[in-house]
């Protein structure tokens, strides 16, 4: 069917503000749509007077900056279930290393089977077991799976089968977390958006609850790990969080609240101290009769967890000239 482009409209579940156009690959169609001609590879429906296509957000800005004004493609009666898998399978194939890009992909799923007007879409893709024989018994059993709330399994499901295989079960859950910690002000979302790969999110979300770091501190961390390839593990992307947090104390606060919360950090770093060298003094007269691997390996990632506290008791003398206070003036540096 030949459409006018200027009828055409995105995926209505396609958040436009947060949801990335990459430039490179706009310019990219741009350079095929000129040399081979446009493929009919937009699919749409009809909505009050004009189109909304499912897929293919880039082709159609790169039509737009072309000046085509008409196309020849498929316009087909989509549900909005339909136009979220569609918009998904896209998704998985072109952008599962983006976690922008997959986050909006599981934002939106949430989004869809959380309002009470689509139950019907829940019901058809929640599973039940075999024994539940009555239409009664089963509706009870899918009841309880939405009172446990919206998991990876459901979105899976609801997605399609790529989002279900292992592959795509890890994208949710990583995309999950993020939405979470996002929604509880953990960090802000556009800060985060220059993190395209998995892994380095999923270490700088564990580093940043290690630290209790702020939102300011995530986000000066992220211009330095931005880069996908970057290898840095969670111990070390902690330790900069770390010297961040006790900068942004000794620097930016007025001098009296510099010394309560530095004490208070002091504080509470002594006490932990000292819980753990308890906890090794009654653990050390059974070392050698311990095998159980585990033991060995959680007594290992305690002793890293020390590392960036060692380094920062280093630094203790420097904290304290920058904010005129002395170790002896405090009771001594225990």
């Amino acid at each position: 069917m030949k459409v006018s482009i200027k009828n055409l409209k995105p995926n209505p579940f396609r958040r436009t503000e947060t949801y990335p156009v990459v430039r490179e690959k706009v310019d990219s169609l741009k350079l095929s749509i000129q040399d081979t001609g446009f493929w009919n590879n937009i699919s749409a429906r009809e909505k009050d007077g004009h189109y909304e296509i499912a897929c293919g957000h880039h082709r159609l800005w790169a039509l737009q900056e072309l000046n085509v004004e008409e196309v020849d493609i498929p316009v087909e009666d989509h549900s909005d279930h339909e136009m979220i898998k569609i918009m998904a399978s896209e998704n998985f194939d072109v952008w599962q290393t983006d976690m922008t890009v997959v986050r909006e992909t599981v934002r939106t799923a949430v989004d869809y089977l959380n309002d009470p007007a689509n139950e019907g879409v829940l019901f058809n893709i929640i599973q039940h077991p075999p024994n539940l024989e009555t239409d009664e018994q089963k509706r009870k059993y899918v009841n309880r799976q939405i009172k446990q709330g919206v998991g990876r399994r459901l979105i899976g499901r609801f997605l399609g089968t790529m989002w279900e295989s292992s592959k795509g079960q890890n994208l949710i859950g990583e995309a999950l977390a993020q939405i979470r910690d996002i929604d509880k002000g953990m960090y802000r979302e556009e800060d985060i958006q220059p993190i395209k790969s998995p892994g380095t999110m999923q270490s700088i979300r564990k580093a940043a609850k290690r630290a209790s770091a702020s939102p300011d501190i995530i986000k000066d961390v992220i211009k330095e790990y931005a880069d996908e390839d970057n290898k840095m593990k969670v111990d070390e992307i902690e330790e900069k969080m770390r010297e961040l947090r006790f900068e942004s104390i000794v620097v930016k606060q007025p001098k009296e609240e510099k010394r309560v919360e530095l004490d208070d950090h002091c504080s509470e770093l002594s006490t932990q101290m000292w819980k753990f060298k308890r906890e090794l003094q009654r653990v050390e007269p059974f070392m050698e009769k311990i095998g159980i691997q585990k033991f060995w390996n959680t007594l290992e990632e305690l002793c890293k967890a020390l590392k960036p506290f060692m380094a920062h008791i280093k630094k203790m003398d420097q904290y304290h000239d920058a904010i005129d206070v002395t170790p002896n003036q405090k009771g001594g540096q225990g």
